[in-house]
């Protein structure tokens, strides 16, 4: 596999560089593909590797590892799911450190499993290690911690560490029952109000990307709503909802988008209204997902043209040139 070759650098590099200060960044993509099956093929090399590594330079190096994924399982349908939503937003985090270091320093790592942590987090500790190692102090924003040596409080929100909404491991999505976006002939009074806020934000999505892929109207053909394929929501507090909305439209292909949009009760620009419980609130549509296939001579024209080739489906004329 291909991973071996960065593994196999890393080693000679490390061991030219023999003494020096080293700060590694190595990228495996071997997992990194929608069927979460060939994760297995760097298994055993990683394992091989890590030990390898530890056993040539540990004796004489503080050698200090983190093993962190970029996202958490894309298992099932992870964009309308929730439970597969909620494990999309956790990824993997093993920290490897010398036990020199957390005997030095007292450290709180085990407090800090298990907590709300970030990539900002990671930052932050890894600029404890630099000033451990070589008394330089560099600044970090203030709601961040070390893990290495601040305790991280139990009650740690998203808003706290600033994690946008949508992004949020603790927002747990709660599914709209499908009998609220039936086709319009099947349809009841019962859950107007909710099936208008969806046919709103269904009919947003499909405006913005039309309008993202004008600037390549002979190469994009223009999208019209379909139907709404699923639906979920959360409330955050009296006018702020959070919705992830799953759609298709009618083109032949059969596309499949899904959108992550919010609600506020102060407008401003680019935001739209939907009436929710009574009250008039104001939706920004964050950004919207293409679930099928699109990448190839299609998504390659797209950039061409500089429109989001998640938006773009070719005209068949503009593919047979």
């Amino acid at each position: 596999m291909t991973h071996w070759y960065l593994m196999n650098y890393i080693s000679h590099f490390s061991k030219i560089y023999k003494g020096a200060n080293q700060w590694i960044y190595a990228h495996f993509d071997t997992a990194h593909e929608i069927t979460g099956q060939q994760g297995q093929a760097l298994d055993d090399d990683l394992v091989e590797f890590l030990k390898n590594y530890f056993k040539a330079h540990s004796e004489d190096a503080n050698v200090v590892v983190y093993l962190v994924a970029d996202h958490g399982m894309r298992f099932g349908n992870f964009g309308t799911d929730p439970e597969a939503i909620q494990e999309h937003r956790l990824p993997a985090f093993f920290l490897l450190t010398p036990k020199s270091i957390l005997n030095s320093i007292d450290s709180p790592l085990a407090h800090n499993s298990q907590k709300l942590t970030t990539k900002g987090d990671l930052r932050r500790s890894i600029f404890f290690l630099v000033k451990w190692q070589t008394g330089l102090d560099i600044p970090s924003a203030s709601q961040y911690y070390d893990l290495f040596s601040e305790r991280i409080p139990d009650n740690r929100t998203c808003k706290d560490a600033h994690i946008p909404e949508w992004f949020c491991c603790t927002n747990v999505m709660h599914p709209i029952s499908s009998k609220v976006y039936l086709p319009s002939r099947l349809r009841s009074d019962e859950h107007k109000e909710m099936r208008d806020v969806l046919d709103t934000i269904a009919h947003q999505m499909v405006l913005e990307m039309n309008e993202s892929t004008l600037p390549a109207e002979e190469l994009c053909r223009r999208l019209e709503f379909g139907k709404t394929r699923a639906a979920l929501y959360k409330e955050l507090d009296s006018s702020s909802v959070l919705f992830r909305v799953a759609i298709s439209v009618r083109q032949k292909t059969l596309p499949r988008f899904n959108a992550w949009v919010i609600t506020s009760g102060t407008n401003d620009t680019g935001l739209f209204p939907i009436t929710y419980k009574g009250v008039t609130v104001y939706a920004k549509l964050i950004y919207t997902e293409r679930q099928d296939s699109f990448k190839g001579k299609c998504e390659r024209l797209a950039q061409s043209f500089g429109v989001n080739p998640r938006h773009c489906l070719c005209r068949k004329s503009a593919l047979d040139i």
